[in-house]
């Protein structure tokens, strides 16, 4: 009996290496085919904005707005936006986190919450990116009444 359990124990262990082994060299990373670097006597990456402000005019006090930016790499490498920050919790960016190959455009929408704000509100937000001109600013402009 003790020989047969010394079996089955090789046995398990032999069948949890095999597979901790499979999982190891199966999970390898792959290589991307999308490039966010220009190749030789190719141009960086560019992102154009159609606006780089938008005024919200008068905005109820509570009451959620939001504004599409569109943007479009006007470059030669694909545009890859690495981070976006805010001036403020109240805004919020959403954007693709997708490489945008050459010609092509995209839409970026910026929420605001006026919850608790009042008066005369401008809202930056930064756009950071592999592009040559690799930092953009956005503003947000609201006049939130009570």
């Amino acid at each position: 009996m003790e020989k047969f359990n010394e079996f089955i124990m090789r046995r398990i262990y032999l069948l949890s290496l095999s597979l901790f082994l499979l999982v190891l060299f199966a999970c390898k990373p792959v290589a991307s085919e999308i490039s966010t670097h220009p190749k030789e006597n190719e141009q960086p990456a560019v992102i154009e904005f159609e606006e780089l402000e938008h005024d919200f005019g008068i905005v109820n006090e509570g009451e959620t707005v939001g504004w599409y930016f569109k943007y479009k790499n006007v470059g030669e490498t694909d545009l890859l936006i690495t981070n976006v920050r805010t001036s403020c919790g109240c805004t919020v960016p959403q954007y693709s986190k997708k490489p945008l190959a050459p010609g092509e455009q995209e839409l970026m929408q910026i929420i605001f919450d006026s919850k608790g704000k009042s008066g005369k509100e401008i809202k930056n937000v930064t756009i950071e990116s592999n592009a040559q001109n690799n930092s953009i600013s956005l503003t947000l402009i609201f006049e939130v009444i009570n």
